[in-house]
């Protein structure tokens, strides 16, 4: 949504449109402003794990993918919107 749109993810009502429109056609609803107020420090952990996680296997900036093909035992980081063709070969 960022990357390819240019839409502002910091903003709940954007965050909103783009949970709706994944959601639709399935009878899943979820309100993010919700979600952030009753999980904030579950979602705090989640981030600050993810991130030693992501700098651990070598990630020094966003997007980063790592990507281990299957039967590899290591994987392959790319980095940045411009490599995502990489990533969905």
């Amino acid at each position: 949504a960022y990357w390819r749109r240019r839409l502002d993810i910091s903003d709940l009502a954007t965050l909103q449109r783009l949970v709706d429109a994944t959601l639709v056609g399935t009878d899943l609803r979820l309100s993010v402003a919700e979600t952030l107020a009753t999980r904030k420090d579950e979602l705090s952990a989640a981030l600050q794990a993810n991130t030693q996680e992501a700098f651990a296997a070598g990630a020094f900036g966003v997007p980063s993918f790592l990507v281990t093909p299957p039967g590899a035992s290591a994987g392959k980081l790319f980095w940045g919107a411009d490599r995502i063709h990489f990533v969905l070969r």
